[in-house]
């Protein structure tokens, strides 16, 4: 499902919470030093949404859908149609291959971010563990009551990962740690935070992730 970027009347009444960018940016392959971004007022954001702006960094927003209260609290499960169901730490994940994928990041309210590199596991890689059964032909992947379907060969594509760093730094909370779902040319809001279940299914369900974003957008004007 693809999701238009919103019209020009939408825009102009679309606000919401803020940002500040932050002002460091990767070197090479050394890491940066985060600031907390304090969020800005809705006047603010709603000209940042009309100028289509390239932000340095991802806004910061607070959680709406987080299914725990800190990382601590963090196991991912790979449930469903598979041959050895999972319950994983994230000490178990940070064990298994680690690869990087660089993607510019668009949201449909009008910014983006360009060239993220991100760092985590291949999907695959947890399904080798895991081993899906011939009959799973779909993937859900779950945060709460937010969730993205795909097909099986699109999950497990060498570019579908579950990144637990940003910018060479261990995701923050806010930014959906510790996994969030990326893939290339993604809709924002399939861009799932906070990933804590992985299923396999044999048919395909309608999932949420779409109703629910447009639903905050709606929320803001």
């Amino acid at each position: 499902m693809m999701l238009g970027l919103p019209s020009r009347a939408q825009l102009t009444s679309t606000v919401g919470r803020g940002y500040i960018r932050r002002r460091a940016k990767l070197r090479g392959t050394s890491s940066f030093k985060s600031n907390p971004i304090p969020y800005r007022g809705k006047a603010e954001y709603k000209e940042l949404i009309l100028k289509r702006e390239v932000l340095e960094d991802l806004p910061k927003f607070q959680p709406k859908n987080a299914p725990y209260q800190s990382v601590d609290q963090f196991i991912l499960r790979v449930t469903g149609a598979v041959v050895r169901p999972q319950t994983l730490r994230l000490e178990d994940i940070l064990n298994l291959p680690k690869v990087n994928l660089t993607s510019d990041f668009t949201c449909v309210e009008g910014w983006s971010v360009k060239e993220i590199v991100w760092s985590g596991v291949r999907v695959k890689d947890l399904f080798t563990l895991a081993e899906p059964k011939s009959t799973g032909k779909y993937v859900l992947f779950k945060a709460g009551e937010f969730t993205k379907l795909m097909d099986i060969q699109s999950a497990t594509r060498d570019d579908t990962i579950l990144a637990y760093k940003y910018k060479g730094e261990m995701l923050t909370y806010e930014h959906g740690a510790p996994l969030r779902l990326i893939f290339p040319s993604q809709q924002c809001y399939e861009s799932v935070k906070w990933v804590n279940e992985i299923e396999v299914l044999e048919q395909p369900i309608k999932d949420t992730g779409r109703d629910i974003a447009l639903s905050r957008i709606q929320t803001k004007r």
